[in-house]
């Protein structure tokens, strides 16, 4: 009985080595399709994401607008508009990327999910990257402060990054499986933004909103972030169980949508 144990687990740790090894050839192979071997190169996963964050930033930080003594604007702002982006970004990059992909599938060893993963985990890179970037700038101008309870904000990234991954998932197996899903899906994400919680926090709703905010899980990641940022002085909302329930359960189906898609594909 121990051989036979011992012999699943060995087998267990190879298909995970082996899935790690192909997501990581495929993670730098996506930087140098995208960003080419020239210039900056993998450096642009990290200024990427700046560039997008970084005008919104430096125009609330010119302005010197605060609408909360305790809260300034700037830095409710970066912990809201990064996180969205990152997860908009795996949203947004992963679709119709077995399609685009395929090709690599003639190759036994590379998996849908390594594909998808792939993605995801460089758009994740470079939103948590370009987050250090603009911390080790802001933080020495005393421009934003540290971390109230860093672990914790941590957490609330580490929460988005993971939602990201599984939005990923299901986003790309539901683009491959219809069109229309594909058409409308980049404008949804953009509608998402102003429902997300990036630029509100659900305290500052009404009491008869408030629960129904929560029922977005990106909601609760945002809520999460704040809470370690800001400690005290914020009032955050979130639901741990829940949050990680839904990354969970979208996972799950997923998986299953991938499983669908990976059936009907024809390696040429």
């Amino acid at each position: 009985m121990d051989m036979r144990l011992q012999r699943l687990q060995n087998r267990k740790n190879t298909v995970v080595n082996k899935l790690y090894t192909v997501i990581k050839a495929l993670f730098f192979r996506e930087i140098i399709t995208r960003y080419g071997r020239h210039g900056i190169g993998m450096a642009w996963v990290i200024f990427e994401p700046i560039i997008f964050i970084g005008p919104v930033l430096v125009f609330w930080l010119l302005i010197n607008h605060h609408f909360d003594k305790r809260i300034p604007l700037v830095e409710f702002l970066l912990t809201g508009y990064p996180p969205f982006v990152l997860w908009r970004n795996c949203a947004s990059r992963s679709i119709m990327g077995i399609s685009a992909n395929g090709g690599l599938l003639y190759h036994r060893q590379v998996a849908v999910i390594a594909i998808v993963l792939a993605r995801a985990f460089l758009e994740i890179v470079g939103g948590i990257g370009s987050m250090v970037i603009i911390y080790s700038f802001l933080i020495p101008l005393e421009i934003v402060s540290f971390p109230a309870d860093f672990l914790l904000y941590l957490c609330g990234w580490f929460y988005m990054a993971a939602f990201g991954a599984v939005s990923a998932i299901l986003f790309c197996a539901m683009s491959e499986v219809s069109e229309t899903f594909e058409k409308i899906l980049h404008p949804v994400l953009y509608l998402m933004m102003p429902i997300s919680g990036a630029f509100f926090m659900v305290s500052w709703l009404p009491s008869s909103v408030s629960d129904y905010a929560l029922l977005n899980p990106i909601t609760n990641g945002f809520e999460m972030i704040r809470d370690g940022y800001f400690g005290d002085r914020v009032q955050a909302h979130y639901n741990v169980g829940y949050a990680l329930s839904s990354v969970i359960t979208i996972a799950c189906i997923g998986l299953l949508f991938l499983n669908r898609v990976r059936r009907n594909i024809r390696i040429e």
